[in-house]
């Protein structure tokens, strides 16, 4: 009867550390699919010819070829429009895990600017991800994601521009303390 009871308080205690570490598990596998979908946007800009872009949706990410072109055969959209662009990918989050960047980090989830003309039409601004058909992209930025606790973070970079190169990493949301001198 000891010994069960001893399992019981074990269980307890160890219970609270388990789920943390399954939460921290999904929030790494999602991390990694995001990332995965935006290195196969950037390998279908190379392989296609034409930009692909990669946004935040409402449940998650998608994935999509760009080739709306205005009369002047600029690429003229970079939001996704079914009927005009192909989806190469769509994820979904898990319902433990959101997009999110911490209360004073507002830098992140953007990839802000204008694209450049040509070869895009004036005065388009950058919504997502955007690889070039040379691999490269159109703006540096991240995207962050979070679990339920807000305390852990991990971060999908896109840097530095010109590589198009697509980095995970583990966000530590606590400002750095200062230290005594």
């Amino acid at each position: 009867m000891v010994v069960i009871a001893l399992i019981g308080i074990l269980a307890t205690l160890g219970l609270p550390a388990f789920l943390g570490m399954i939460n921290r598990s999904q929030l790494l596998g999602t991390t990694r699919e995001i990332a995965a979908l935006m290195r196969s946007a950037r390998i279908e800009a190379v392989r296609r010819g034409v930009p692909t872009v990669v946004i935040r949706t409402a449940d998650g990410f998608t994935a999509f070829v760009n080739d709306a072109r205005d009369g002047q055969g600029r690429f003229s959209n970079l939001t996704f429009d079914p009927p005009a662009e192909r989806e190469i990918g769509r994820l979904s989050l898990p319902r433990r895990v959101h997009v999110a960047a911490p209360a004073l980090d507002s830098t992140v989830n953007t990839f802000s600017g204008t694209a450049p003309t040509p070869p895009f039409a004036p005065n388009l601004p950058i919504v997502g991800a955007v690889f070039m058909p040379d691999g490269s992209a159109l703006a540096e930025g991240a995207f962050r994601v979070a679990d339920g606790t807000e305390r852990n973070f991990f971060e999908i970079r896109l840097a530095p521009r010109f590589t198009g190169h697509v980095v995970v990493r583990k966000f530590d949301s606590t400002p750095p303390s200062a230290t005594a001198t």
